[in-house]
């Protein structure tokens, strides 16, 4: 992996203190849920599929019932259908259960991890709190939402999941979701935006166009054309190619599929084709993808 420039400030370090934190094993009071949750759950989904499973048994006591069958057949299958009845609500209060424990989790391990790093930890984010310009702000209906957000203090990094519902040409619409990762540049830039064609989210380029209005698209060099589509905004081309050179493309290639990068104003956004889910192994990758991009970046500036 190339190192940062040395005299470009690393972004995103990673010490052994925040390791221990995304390796914590919460407890199971951090992860019981609120007593309004578990009320939820064992009074409405018991009550509510208690009673859809009931109705569900009843057809089926009465399908039975219109086959000639010995008395000990039925008797079997209606015991089968009771216990299914019974099964059901349990099995799905349970895998609820353990879905918003699973979130609870999570939640506890981000919350020391931002302790550890000095950084604030967000559940939700139900605007752009943040400032950020870009794309993807750009192109949702309605509200949108930054999930499991961690950003430092000083305002100029911020990481987490972005979620919202796309409005495509055809007029229907489409939830996009994917991990986002942006930092601010030590000076602003024409707004750009590099595309790996084989990312999911390559369905912004082609769902959305008009996102792109005021933006042109460029010729890139050599085999590159093949991976990206580099759009920038009109007559700013020598800039954005001196940015976007073959050294941040080809960082691009070697991390894989996955990723665009879009720069407006002092903001450089990294789009991941997928939610951060902060295993260990994940972090590190988001930090060494934060580090090279931005020393790729620093070094291209044209001033």
């Amino acid at each position: 992996m190339n190192q940062p420039t040395q005299n470009i400030k690393t972004i995103f370090t990673i010490t052994d203190e925040n390791i221990k934190a995304l390796e914590y094993q919460p407890t199971p009071d951090e992860i019981k849920g609120s007593p309004q949750l578990n009320l939820f759950l064992n009074v409405f989904l018991i009550a509510v599929l208690g009673g859809f499973a009931l109705i569900f048994a009843f057809i089926m006591v009465g399908f039975v019932d219109n086959f000639i069958l010995p008395i000990w057949v039925k008797l079997f299958l209606w015991l089968l259908i009771g216990a299914g009845t019974v099964a059901f609500p349990v099995y799905v209060r349970r895998l609820l259960s353990n879905m918003f424990k699973g979130y609870a989790r999570t939640r506890a391990i981000l919350r020391r991890y931002a302790a550890s790093a000095g950084w604030i930890y967000e559940e939700s984010v139900y605007a752009n709190v943040f400032g950020l310009p870009g794309i993807l702000t750009n192109v949702a209906v309605g509200s949108y939402a930054f999930q499991n957000v961690l950003k430092n203090t000083a305002g100029t990094f911020m990481m987490g999941n972005y979620a919202a519902n796309m409005e495509k040409q055809s007029g229907s619409n489409n939830l996009l979701s994917c991990g986002v990762a942006a930092f601010k540049l030590s000076g602003a830039l024409p707004h750009m935006y590099l595309n790996g064609v084989k990312n999911r989210i390559d369905t912004i380029v082609r769902y959305y166009p008009k996102s792109f209005d005021g933006l042109e698209q460029l010729s890139l060099e050599g085999d590159f054309q093949k991976y990206f589509k580099l759009f920038a905004t009109k007559g700013e081309q020598i800039t954005t190619l001196s940015v976007m050179a073959p050294d941040l493309m080809q960082t691009l290639v070697d991390y894989g599929s996955g990723l665009d990068i879009e720069i407006e104003n002092d903001w450089l956004m990294i789009y991941f084709a997928d939610s951060f889910k902060y295993t260990v192994d994940e972090v590190r990758k988001i930090a060494g993808t934060v580090n090279r991009f931005n020393a790729a970046v620093e070094d291209n500036m044209p001033y």
